[in-house]
């Protein structure tokens, strides 16, 4: 096999990500973030869109921390972001440490950067916020946070925000 086929097999190797993984792609924001939830290898449903997958062509289904809707991604269109470790299964919990009361200011990144805000309140059940639908539960819950900047609400997961005191 030649130098050159050998580099393109490299290139054209599939990066393996693992359940909680955290990982970036682009999208019509700029960068986006999110936390793999499952790896699939059959096409699928998720959230009434169809994902289409196989062994061959396998997706990742990923949480956007911002949004909290989950959508289905090729390997090659994500990469891991600085503290997620793609070279072994990740713990299965959910639990990221991250502990936040209603009052406390929080930062978390957005497509333009760094933003800052409030707590609200710890949701620990499916919510609805301006027509999007907000998965949490007491083993999965999410933030409301309100920016400071714009005063618009959004559900985060803990581990997308940081304190900013």
């Amino acid at each position: 096999m030649s130098v050159k086929t050998q580099e393109h097999d490299k290139t054209m190797a599939k990066q393996a990500f693992y359940k909680g993984d955290t990982v970036e792609w682009s999208s019509g924001q700029g960068a986006s973030t999110g936390t793999v939830q499952k790896r699939v290898t059959e096409s699928t449903e998720v959230d009434g869109s169809s994902v289409k997958a196989s062994s061959d062509d396998p997706r990742y289904l990923v949480e956007n921390d911002n949004t909290g809707n989950v959508t289905g991604h090729k390997p090659e269109a994500l990469s891991k972001t600085h503290g997620s470790d793609a070279s072994a299964p990740s713990d299965e919990s959910n639990d990221s440490g991250n502990s936040f009361k209603k009052g406390d200011k929080v930062k978390w990144n957005t497509s333009q950067g760094k933003t800052t805000g409030t707590v609200k309140k710890k949701l620990t059940e499916d919510t609805e916020i301006k027509d999007f639908d907000v998965k949490a539960s007491k083993d999965n819950p999410k933030y409301l946070v309100e920016s400071e900047k714009t005063g618009a609400q959004a559900a985060h997961k803990p581990e997308s925000l940081d304190s900013a005191e």
